[in-house]
């Protein structure tokens, strides 16, 4: 397991940040997970591979192939998830789906944002802001959500 470093809280904290050696190992740690996962034949190993990368799952907990998350870490589900193919979760802060919520193909919950300047955004600086989903939520196909 790679240790959280200082980079790694100030953008979970919603702090501006520059990634560090070791949020990239961490983000590509996860990334090869999820590879390894997704060529898993059997679904529940598949699903407790990627239960096991995430903050919390709940109950009855299923994902399609193509799940991809940033961390996992900052992940909370609720019980009764279900997220269809292709389904994309940057959790470079916290992100928190209630129960029985269902998140059709291509359904994105992006944490990470870039400032507007342009000369300040070529320097690689980023923030994150939360994303919490209620409970009953459904999202349909192709859905982006951004932090507030």
């Amino acid at each position: 397991m790679i240790e959280k470093d200082e980079t790694f809280k100030k953008m979970t904290n919603g702090e501006w940040y520059f990634d560090s050696p070791t949020v990239i190992a961490k983000r590509d740690a996860t990334r090869l997970a999820l590879q390894k996962a997704g060529q898993m034949l059997d679904n529940q190993q598949r699903i407790n591979a990627i239960q096991s990368l995430l903050g919390q799952a709940g109950t009855d907990f299923f994902v399609e192939t193509g799940f991809e998350c940033s961390f996992g870490d900052n992940i909370t589900v609720g019980d009764h998830f279900y997220a269809n193919r292709n389904v994309l979760i940057c959790d470079e802060a916290q992100v928190t789906i209630g129960d029985h919520c269902k998140f059709g193909p291509g359904v994105s919950l992006l944490t990470p944002y870039h400032p507007i300047d342009p000369t300040k955004r070529a320097t690689k600086i980023e923030i994150s802001g939360p994303i919490t989903i209620g409970d009953h939520a459904w999202f349909g196909a192709n859905v982006t959500i951004l932090p507030m």
